[in-house]
């Protein structure tokens, strides 16, 4: 596998086969009419963006696991390529447990090493921020307190102790909206190498000052726009894919026109780093709460 991480950008999906929203593990399942998923048509949705995505690059799909509402929201793990090394999530979120179990026996002949944390960790609280092409620098930025404990940064240095000095930490229970945002990724999108889109209002003045040290620049976004999902975005190559809800917002004038402003802000973004975005529609995984980001996990930087 390590010769085709040097060769091919690769990401990791999971269809969406048992996708379900029965256990209410976040808020934003009440949020929206409670309403059933739709299997045919977030599947039709979900293909779309693979189909895509596919066309770009190579995308492993985990085998799905009936008992496993969430397993789509490819949120179970990371791999810190440096180290060769598959984090293995240990979720907070009700009805979640047995998702990291399948990505071991996926990954396990693979030849990377796997690590299971005893602390709680969500994947979504890494955020690999590459600051030259192919990733060859990095930093990492780590959420912890809502989702992610601090502990699992603890103990994650002393499993890999060079990790330390590439990290910067963000208390995301600090945000005044982190009961809908508990998640790195709903605040902040490493869109380039050295450039991330970062919602500057929900993190620490002493946050923000760690992230600006480490000569990262910061295009910032309003917090209507990161609510809206625009930093839940997955960058392959010069494309941008983001999720497009402003149709099933049109009864709702104000949350319409904060999502229609969103794609307009991403376009804008793009338009001057040279890149191009992609909107797909995905209202049937807004009702578990998901946007792109949560489809999608990446094994590789090579499209960075």
């Amino acid at each position: 596998m390590n010769d085709f991480l040097n060769e091919f950008q690769i990401f990791v999906m999971c269809p969406p086969f048992f996708l379900s929203n029965k256990i209410k593990n976040n808020p934003w399942m009440t949020s929206f009419g409670n309403s059933e998923i739709n299997i045919s048509k977030a599947i039709s949705q979900w293909y779309n963006i693979y189909s895509f995505l596919s066309s770009q690059a190579i995308v492993l799909t985990l085998p799905p696991n009936k008992n496993l509402q969430d397993q789509t929201y490819v949120n179970s793990f990371t791999y810190l390529f440096e180290f060769n090394t598959i984090i293995l999530s240990n979720f907070t979120a009700e009805g979640r447990e047995g998702e990291e179990e399948e990505v071991k026996k996926f990954f396990e002949n693979f030849g990377f090493k796997i690590l299971k944390p005893p602390y709680k960790f969500e994947s979504p609280d890494l955020k690999i921020i590459p600051t030259v092409p192919l990733a060859k620098e990095y930093i990492i930025i780590g959420g912890f307190g809502v989702r992610t404990e601090y502990k699992f940064w603890e103990w994650l240095i002393k499993e890999i102790p060079e990790i330390e000095k590439k990290l910067i930490l963000i208390d995301m229970s600090k945000n005044k909206y982190a009961k809908f945002l508990y998640h790195l990724d709903c605040i902040l999108f490493p869109i380039m190498p050295n450039i991330i889109l970062l919602a500057e209002e929900l993190i620490s003045s002493d946050e923000l000052n760690q992230i600006k040290k480490s000569n990262i620049n910061i295009i910032p976004i309003p917090t209507d726009f990161a609510l809206q999902g625009i930093t839940n975005s997955i960058k392959c190559f010069s494309y941008i894919l983001n999720i497009d809800n402003s149709e099933i917002f049109k009864e709702d004038s104000e949350i319409y026109e904060i999502e229609i402003h969103k794609n307009k802000l991403l376009i804008e973004i793009c338009e001057k780093l040279g890149l191009i975005p992609v909107f797909f529609k995905g209202d049937e995984f807004l009702k578990s709460g998901a946007l792109a980001s949560c489809l999608i996990e990446r094994l590789n930087y090579l499209d960075f």
